[in-house]
């Protein structure tokens, strides 16, 4: 969240610029049309990233679906976008038309490239892909990965949150990075500069899993990180804490779901900066914890 004209832009462009990098541009898309859309975005690639410009915008016209009974395609979205997210470990479960749908489709591209390898092209990973896709479905999608990356003024983010959004736990699965700052300085002789190749090595390094498949997904071996004995105890003190904050909010204000997302943004926050490491330490954890609770304020 930041004024008009201070640049989110470039952060804009360096998400599109990171995964460009990682070779996962593919999965990565800047509206949201519908709730079917979703799905269809999470059956192409396991995994789907919205870097969405004014954001705001969009959550109002949600909510004003919500209120006019207009724009029926819209009303799910919400839902659509909480319940993926929270499946990320899990299985997402399918209606039964979107099934039938996506086998029809997967058939279609698995006959145009058993067509490619007539003429001597080798597609077998991809129709192996397409398969283990195909027997899949019935179970449903297995670990989807959904993102949502937004930027807004603050104006429009402030009038376009809802009660029921704060509550359902829209909020809470969010971290809100706000700029008060609304006039800023420039910087001066500032230019721009390139991605340096030791980052983009680092990127493809944390991309690759051994195999290459058109579709976006996590198919080869895991790197395990561990977390130190001192990293847990804090953990658990964090856990403590809150849980107390939660309590004093189901009297205070109501607010308790943003808070009790707030321990499961600090694993997922402190396991990012262990990332190409074996070994979460307790400064992941410290500054993941303190991050995530200045969001919370």
């Amino acid at each position: 969240i930041a004024g008009s004209g201070t640049g989110k832009e470039s952060i804009l462009q360096a998400f599109n610029d990171i995964h460009i990098a990682a070779d996962i541009s593919g999965a990565v898309h800047g509206k949201i049309k519908s709730e079917q859309e979703v799905v269809r975005n999470l059956l192409r690639h396991q995994a789907c990233y919205y870097n969405i410009d004014e954001l705001g915008i969009f959550l109002r016209q949600l909510a004003s679906s919500h209120k006019s009974g207009g724009a029926a395609y819209l009303q799910g979205v919400i839902g659509m976008l909480m319940s993926a997210y929270s499946k990320a470990s899990g299985t997402m479960l399918l209606s039964g038309d979107v099934k039938e749908e996506a086998k029809e489709k997967l058939l279609r591209e698995i006959a145009s490239l058993n067509k490619k390898a007539d003429q001597g092209i080798d597609c077998q990973s991809d129709i192996d892909s397409l398969e283990k896709q195909i027997t899949g479905l019935d179970r449903g999608l297995h670990n989807p990965f959904l993102s949502v990356m937004g930027f807004s003024t603050p104006t429009t983010f402030n009038d376009s949150v809802s009660f029921e959004q704060i509550t359902s736990g829209f909020i809470g699965r969010s971290l809100i990075i706000n700029e008060p700052d609304t006039n800023p300085r420039a910087k001066r002789d500032f230019a721009p500069v390139d991605m340096p190749d030791s980052l983009v090595d680092q990127l493809i390094g944390l991309r690759a899993n051994g195999s290459i498949s058109k579709r976006i997904e996590s198919n080869g071996s895991y790197n395990i990180i561990t977390t130190q004995p001192d990293a847990k105890e804090f953990l658990m003190e964090c856990s403590d804490w809150f849980w107390n904050e939660a309590e004093k909010h189901t009297e205070r204000t109501g607010f308790e779901a943003v808070v009790r997302r707030g321990y499961e943004m600090v694993e997922k926050v402190s396991f990012i900066l262990a990332f190409g490491s074996t070994e979460r330490t307790l400064e992941c954890v410290e500054w993941a914890n303190e991050y995530v609770r200045r969001d919370i304020e």
